[in-house]
């Protein structure tokens, strides 16, 4: 698509005066700075921003590139597969430290249990140098008794031992699983031919018919438009429901459509899309060029810019196209979607 040329106080206000004339969105354009804001004295504008702007072209890539992207996505999966067996090794090696740490258990319960009895002998000899049979069945009595108390208590604290262990262990699981480093999913890249984005198209257009109980026929261009885009009409008798006031329902239906194509697509880059329902953007354009003549001759004779109402992307561009074509004026836009509105004025 040719170059356009646009200026605006500021490189965004160019910038969005392009896509308007264009009716695209930023992703699909393609800019040129000619020249930036020159300021003066005070901070005054002294020279607008100047670029260029067209459509970006598409690029279909050839049979060799999309061949070796498919070598390259099935050599990723084999990758994977070997992560997921070196993840298995480590999962034996954490059962190996688990293993280890039940011994370590095992073996300082053996040590409290020695501990126990030699304070068991010692109890006892001690009651026996001291006398008689009553003081040794007494001093046996008591040392049993405490040794039973020491051995409760020796058990309780290798039990809170193992469990603080355990729970060190899994504190420092959980720490090297949060630090190892994640693996960022690649997204792997599709391709959909223009013809089945017609056809999914055409289908959700046929099955939002049906659930309105409508009567029509959904049929696709052709020939492509100027600008690439896949044009389709929505033909039949009593659809002003999918119409709506300005057209606001028809750009819902259109951005849904838009949507459901993009989806099937899984990721791959989609061809511009437009859906016209019982021809109401042909009927729209010419209104608005009858409209746009009319105030930019206003603005020819009184030499005063006219602010026109919020318009969308399509109607902002065919307001541009007619505008441009008036020697003596020129035409800007002011505002944020959905309000953005056309401003007319003297050139």
């Amino acid at each position: 698509m040719d170059w356009i040329t646009t200026s605006g106080r500021t490189l965004h206000e160019a910038k969005s005066n392009a896509l308007d004339q264009l009716g695209i969105v930023a992703d699909e354009a393609e800019f040129d700075v000619v020249n930036d804001v020159e300021k003066g004295l005070f901070g005054r504008v002294k020279t607008e921003a100047r670029i260029r702007a067209r459509v970006r072209p598409r690029q279909m890539p050839d049979k060799d590139e999309r061949n070796s992207r498919r070598r390259n996505s099935g050599s990723k999966g084999g990758g994977n597969r070997r992560n997921n067996k070196g993840g298995g090794d480590k999962g034996g090696s954490n059962r190996q430290s688990n293993d280890a740490g039940s011994n370590d258990s095992k073996s300082n319960k053996s040590s409290q249990n020695d501990k126990s009895q030699n304070n068991q002998g010692g109890g006892k000899s001690k009651s026996q140098a001291n006398g008689g049979q009553r003081d040794n069945s007494r001093a046996d009595g008591s040392t049993s008794n405490g040794g039973e108390r020491q051995k409760g208590e020796s058990s309780q604290k290798t039990g809170s031992n193992n469990r603080n262990r355990n729970r060190g262990g899994a504190t420092q699981a959980a720490a090297a699983a949060s630090a190892a480093p994640k693996k960022e999913k690649k997204a792997v890249e599709t391709e959909i031919s223009r013809e089945d984005q017609e056809r999914i198209a055409q289908e959700f257009l046929e099955g939002v018919l049906g659930a309105f109980d409508m009567t029509g026929n959904v049929a696709v261009a052709e020939e492509a438009a100027d600008d690439g885009a896949i044009e389709i009409a929505v033909s039949g008798q009593e659809l002003g429901l999918l119409v709506g006031q300005k057209g606001l329902t028809l750009n819902a239906v259109q951005e849904l459509t838009r949507t459901v194509v993009q989806r099937k697509a899984d990721g791959a880059k989609t061809d511009r899309l437009r859906v016209d329902v019982a021809g109401y953007r042909a009927r729209r354009a010419a209104a608005l060029q009858d409209f746009a003549t009319k105030i930019a001759h206003d603005v020819l004779d009184s030499g005063t810019e006219k602010l026109l109402e919020p318009m969308g992307p399509a109607d902002r561009k065919v307001v541009h196209d007619t505008v441009n074509d008036i020697d003596g004026v020129e035409t800007g836009s002011e505002g944020e979607e959905p309000r953005r509105r056309v401003v007319i004025r003297p050139s």
